[in-house]
């Protein structure tokens, strides 16, 4: 199935933090755009998450390790590993999980 993920809504996960969501059987996939100081606060959740940055620069922390993240750059959570992050400038990200994230549908 070829999905254009501009043509789904935008969803605000906090602010200033915009995502479009899509959900197949076993993994969910999130388009996302930060603005500029947008920070997601430390949480954590049972799924597995690879992020990567296509756009910008996000600083990222897993755990205590700190990963300054910009185009191309890739970190795999483990499931239920604490997590934040810091949009440093405009930013666009992919994020999957798996499995499905139920409670972003």
């Amino acid at each position: 199935m070829l999905i254009d993920h501009t043509t789904l809504p935008e969803r605000e996960l906090a602010p200033g933090i915009f995502a479009r969501l899509m959900h197949g059987t076993g993994i969910t996939m999130m388009r996302v755009r930060l603005e500029p100081g947008a920070m997601l606060p430390r949480h954590e959740h049972p799924h597995e998450q690879v992020t990567t940055v296509v756009r910008g620069h996000l600083q990222l922390v897993v755990g205590e390790t700190v990963c300054e993240m910009g185009p191309g750059s890739t970190v795999f959570i483990p499931g239920g590993t604490p997590h934040h992050a810091l949009a440093i400038e405009s930013t666009d990200v992919i994020d999957m999980f798996t499995p499905v994230r139920e409670d972003l549908r």
